[in-house]
């Protein structure tokens, strides 16, 4: 993929900066030292506002990688010494947000049941709910039996469409 050429390309020093959207952030395990964050705000329904702190952590989260390097930098630029502090306050000495799983959202678990079934990595109900108890929405919940309980539902609630049935 392109990704795996650039991440290649990067790693050899023949790239020496990567722009990106803050897409690229998470989850990217290329070996850069410093992270340049120009903009920590976003346009939302509810207008101009800060990024979560959580998302900022995953952008700066990308400098020094511990298989590449022994530490790393990340640099937020702000336009004023207000900003600055607000940025200061949020992101450093702030903390990050609480985060749920969103299995536990009906139509998203009926979701990945269902594509889950389909390209038959599981095959039976007791592998469904081995492949659900070691999710982190097991460890959340702490209640196996009720999450057996949630997915025959979602297990009935699939049967009774008719597509499902041909």
């Amino acid at each position: 993929s392109v990704l795996q050429q650039v991440s290649y390309t990067f790693s050899n020093g023949n790239i020496k900066i990567i722009c990106c959207t803050p897409t690229l952030a998470a989850g990217v395990d290329l070996p850069a030292y410093r992270t340049i964050i120009r903009d920590l705000k976003r346009f939302s329904v509810r207008g101009y506002n800060y990024i979560p702190v959580l998302e900022y952590l995953q952008m700066s989260g990308r400098a020094g990688r511990p298989k590449w390097d022994t530490e790393g930098q990340s640099i937020a630029i702000t336009s004023t010494e207000s900003e600055q502090e607000e940025i200061t306050e949020r992101y450093i000495n702030g903390s990050p947000e609480e985060i749920s799983s969103k299995l536990a959202v009906e139509p998203v678990l009926r979701t990945y049941i269902l594509s889950l079934i389909s390209s038959n990595f599981v095959n039976s109900r007791e592998k469904l709910v081995e492949f659900f108890s070691k999710t982190f929405w097991a460890h959340q919940y702490k209640d196996m039996k009720k999450i057996e309980k949630i997915i025959d539902k979602m297990l009935i609630m699939l049967e009774d469409f008719e597509f499902l049935k041909k």
